[in-house]
């Protein structure tokens, strides 16, 4: 949302783009979860690899991760409109892809 170079007392007018109103109905669900599954546990245990080593844990806290790889500070896909999403299923027939053949 911008508001630079507007004269002195304007308002501030809320975007009506779709990508604006899809943020508003992410936040809108997020509100009308209890309170209780808006929280997670502060800290996660990953299992890494780091250079080929054998694998080891590491403890991460959730929301510092999360803002150091520019995510929201919530788990967008446990709620909303992500919650069921399935991924397609995988072709049944091996199909020859003749688009892309070279002659």
């Amino acid at each position: 949302m911008t508001h630079a170079r507007q004269p002195a007392g304007t308002p501030v007018i809320v975007p009506q783009s779709a990508a604006f109103q899809q943020i508003q109905h992410l936040d809108a669900v997020r509100a009308s979860l209890p309170e209780q599954d808006r929280e997670e546990a502060l800290y996660q245990t990953l299992a890494v690899r780091l250079n080929g080593s054998s694998e080891f844990q590491l403890t991460f806290n959730v929301q510092e991760l999360r803002s150091i790889l520019g995510l929201p500070p919530h788990n967008v896909l446990r709620h909303g409109i992500f919650q069921s999403f399935e991924l397609p299923p995988e072709p049944t027939d091996d199909i020859e892809d003749v688009d892309h053949q070279e002659d």
